[in-house]
């Protein structure tokens, strides 16, 4: 009994300092469990959008489910009464006009219908996010406070799977399928051709359970995880040498440098630290890669492949070719008078149409694609609606240190951009929302706000 009032009386401390009353408080051990009734109907659009990307896509069902998603979501922010924040809708208005106004500039429409579908769930589904960040943030961190199993156990079975899919050679394959190179396949329950969703949701569990892991306390407990992690880490890199998924390489790196970053400006982490282990690594591979042909086959390739492809196709054109395309395509597009006004318009040709332009990987990236389709304006209008919905993640600024995460979104953002489809396939564009709403829960949160029951018993 005793212990019944003294739960009581914390839930009426959570209660008065939300000010929310008739709301049901549930305490745990982490903190405080927000769940009420109108919770229900975000609950089921957020499980359609998990499951639609993590399984249900996998079985050919994604694009009726984008269908019912949308349309919960349309209903949803129709009759919620939610607020709505003027600069980012009137840069969700400048590009949904740009993309109306592709429609004027001719060519089939049929194409521009299409195009706008693959156009539209991503956007549907990025504010929707938006509308969750600014009306229902506490709904919104609870799933990343409590999602630490679910991420996590979804991740390992997407190793699981794509090691099978590895050793079999394809008996596991994606009901919708045609894309022939086996390695583009090898993505777990990602649908067909998702290497870089993986990369893209890998990095995200990585650098959530980095956060996550601050909330431990005790000398074993966070070493138990960081160990886990950095297991993670060493199995996600050995995967992506087998399906190819060079994107893991930039994306995963960056998004550690990013936290380190982070933890700095907020005093976390020591700035000389990481050096010392910098130069130990240095040695090692030095060492791994003089004496162990597989290594050094792997760096070749995979490292310093990367660096020839930036430094090359750039200047090929359209002579480039695979991976060389995605930037060869951009510095195409910006030499196009059409780039400068509104494109060659959403009618001209599908965003995935191979040999468009030349180019026999047409679309494989989404940067170079969006400026001959549809132009430099509303493509900068597109990654300023999609870098204002990320930055609502942050709760304060703190100076100059706020602008440079900010700053750190939005390089996230242009690199997998410039490297993936995370605009015109939901599957990428979840997982940038996840990875950037991580890279932002990682300047916001710390040790403190995790102990909203301890500091309310101190007090009662």
């Amino acid at each position: 009994m005793q212990d019944h009032r003294h739960a009581r009386l914390v839930i009426n401390k959570a209660e008065e300092r939300a000010g929310r009353r008739g709301r049901w408080y549930l305490p745990n051990k982490q903190g405080v469990l927000t769940v009420c009734m109108g919770d229900l109907a975000d609950a089921t659009i957020v499980i359609g959008i998990l499951a639609q990307v993590f399984f249900l896509e996998y079985y050919g069902l994604g694009r009726y489910l984008n269908w019912v998603i949308t349309g919960m979501i349309c209903v949803r922010a129709l009759f919620s009464g939610w607020k709505y924040s003027g600069r980012a809708l009137l840069l969700g208005l400048i590009t949904v006009a740009g993309r109306l106004s592709g429609a004027l500039l001719g060519g089939n429409m049929e194409t521009f219908r299409a195009n706008i579908l693959l156009l539209l769930y991503p956007f549907v589904y990025t504010l929707y996010f938006f509308l969750l960040v600014t009306n229902k943030r506490d709904f919104l961190l609870g799933l990343f406070d409590a999602g630490f199993p679910v991420f996590n156990a979804i991740l390992l079975l997407n190793m699981a799977i794509m090691f099978i899919q590895y050793s079999t050679h394809g008996m596991i394959a994606a009901t919708t399928n045609d894309i022939s190179y086996f390695e583009d396949n090898i993505s777990g329950l990602f649908s067909y051709a998702s290497v870089h969703a993986v990369a893209l949701y890998t990095s995200f569990v990585v650098l959530y359970n980095f956060v996550w892991i601050r909330r431990l306390r005790g000398p074993l407990w966070p070493s138990l995880a960081i160990a886990y992690n950095v297991c993670l880490i060493v199995l996600s890199f050995y995967l992506a040498t087998l399906n190819d998924n060079k994107a893991l390489f930039i994306i995963l790196p960056l998004v550690l440098v990013m936290f380190w970053l982070i933890s700095v400006m907020r005093g976390e982490a020591d700035v000389s630290g990481p050096f010392f282990w910098l130069v130990a690594l240095y040695f090692i591979l030095t060492i791994a890669y003089a004496l162990v042909p597989a290594f050094q086959i792997l760096v070749d390739t995979q490292v310093f492949g990367l660096f020839d492809m930036v430094g090359s196709s750039a200047s090929v054109g359209t002579a480039a070719d695979g991976s060389n395309e995605r930037i060869a395509i951009i510095g195409f597009a910006l030499l196009r008078p059409a780039t400068w006004s509104l494109g060659e318009g959403l009618g001209a040709s599908s965003f995935y149409a191979s040999g468009f332009m030349s180019f026999n990987h047409f679309g494989q990236a989404d940067m170079g694609s969006f400026l001959i389709l549809m132009g430099v304006w509303e493509t900068a209008a597109y990654v300023a609606f999609f870098h204002s919905v990320v930055s609502e993640f942050m709760e304060q600024e703190k100076g100059s240190n706020g602008r440079i995460v900010r700053l750190l979104l939005l390089l996230t953002i242009l690199i997998t951009f410039l490297y993936t489809q995370c605009f015109t396939r939901v599957n990428c564009c979840l997982c940038l929302l996840l990875l950037c709403g991580a890279l932002a829960w990682s300047w916001n949160s710390s040790a403190a706000d995790y102990l909203i029951i301890d500091r309310d018993e101190e007090q009662v």
